[in-house]
């Protein structure tokens, strides 16, 4: 009996040693990653990156760090590209290549290509476009509210939006600084100052078919 009990705190005392190599491993490939990332070194973040996961790959279906470090890892790659592509057209006055973003983000071509290429289907993406959803909500009561003060442009877009439940591309127009009828002007800007009554009367007066 006391053979066995022997054998079973060997075992224990050599799982938690186990246990402990792979939790400073893991942490040393944190740490090279983070490194990585502050150092902008494409390579050394894939490098850092494949190893780390190779770690956590027999494990991946038993503990949900495997899954919090790649959702992690694809975070801040997006927010790296994101904020590259935005000042670097900036900076440009253009849309910059695949190899100006990864070398301004710090990431390898290979990363953003990926990235770039398959961000649409990963589900943190879907995610992020349903909070945008939740808000549409918010922004309709925005609307609604400038236009009850007699903002002739939030009132267009809400009836737009409600009456089609889409918001409608308007194509391009002439610019012009009045409207004449008869020897009657109206400026744009007047017009745009007028109540929303005012204006839906105008409309109906416009739309009402006349006699021949």
């Amino acid at each position: 009996m006391q053979k066995e009990l022997k054998k079973v705190d060997e075992l224990q005392a050599h799982q938690q040693e186990l246990r402990e190599r792979m939790r400073n491993k893991i942490g040393e490939r944190i740490q090279a990653l983070n490194d990585a990332y502050k150092n902008k070194d494409g390579e050394a973040i894939d490098k850092a990156n494949t190893e780390l996961f190779e770690l956590l790959e027999p494990v991946k279906e038993s503990t949900p760090f495997y899954t919090q470090m790649k959702n992690h890892t694809w975070q801040k790659n997006h927010l790296r590209i994101l904020g590259s592509i935005n000042s670097l057209i900036q900076d440009l006055g253009r849309m910059p290549t695949n190899t100006e973003i990864s070398q301004n983000a710090g990431l390898s071509e290979e990363t953003t290509y990926k990235h770039l290429k398959e961000f649409k289907e990963h589900d943190l993406f879907k995610h992020e476009a349903d909070k945008f959803y939740l808000m549409k909500d918010r922004v309709l009561a925005v609307l609604f509210d400038l236009a009850s003060k007699g903002d002739v442009k939030a009132c267009k877009v809400f009836l737009d939006y409600t009456t089609n439940n889409t918001i409608q591309p308007t194509p391009p127009q002439p610019t012009t600084n009045y409207i004449q009828i008869n020897n009657l002007k109206i400026t744009t800007d007047e017009l745009e100052r007028l109540p929303v009554t005012t204006l839906q009367k105008i409309e109906t007066l416009i739309k009402k078919p006349t006699n021949r």
